[in-house]
């Protein structure tokens, strides 16, 4: 019993004398559990702390996890604003705009205007005289599906700012996805 009550007072146990036999090595089992239980916390906070290259040496489990926090947080900005400078690459590239960085509100804002002008998206327009020239029956496919221009659609129209016959925008697979996107009324599901 002794030697119990030693391993006992050398784990922390309080009122160790207090117990009887069972309830000591029932109390020694439940703090060993709890210790190694708290080793394997450590073990793996020092381990996430290495990964994000956190020095851990003489640092307690809660600075650990305190940096470890915050350099997730720091990720996840990071992730924000490389996703945020990806999508302006995207549109700057799309609308051709070079100098995106030092351009100023008003600047840019003169820039999309001037844009906006010679691009419509939702609408197409038809152009009056060679309609009947350019129209072709034949479907073309979008994510799997098949689609086709409609009877009413004309043979020649500006869409994106471009004027093309149908047979030429069935070449046009990006402009083709636009089209079936902004459900763009001169093009329907073909017809099986």
């Amino acid at each position: 019993m002794s030697q119990l009550l030693d391993k006992a007072k050398s784990l922390g146990i309080d009122n160790a004398e207090g117990l009887t036999q069972k309830q000591l090595e029932k109390a020694i089992k439940a703090k060993e559990e709890k210790l190694k239980e708290a080793a394997e916390t450590s073990r793996v906070l020092r381990e996430t702390a290495k990964s994000f290259e956190i020095e851990t040496e003489g640092k307690s489990d809660e600075d650990i996890a305190s940096e470890i926090e915050s350099a997730k947080l720091a990720l996840e900005q990071q992730n924000e604003i490389n996703l945020f400078n990806e999508k302006v690459d995207l549109l700057t590239g799309f609308l051709g705009i070079d100098n995106f960085i030092e351009l100023s509100i008003d600047g840019l804002k003169d820039i999309l205007l001037e844009k906006s002008k010679n691009v419509q998206v939702v609408n197409a327009e038809e152009v009056k005289g060679k309609t009947e020239e350019g129209k072709t029956s034949r479907p073309f496919t979008v994510n799997g599906v098949a689609y086709s221009f409609s009877e009413d659609a004309p043979g020649v129209f500006r869409y994106l700012g471009k004027l093309q016959s149908q047979k030429e925008w069935l070449k046009d697979e990006s402009a083709l996805e636009l089209m079936v996107s902004g459900k763009l009324s001169y093009v329907k599901p073909a017809k099986n």
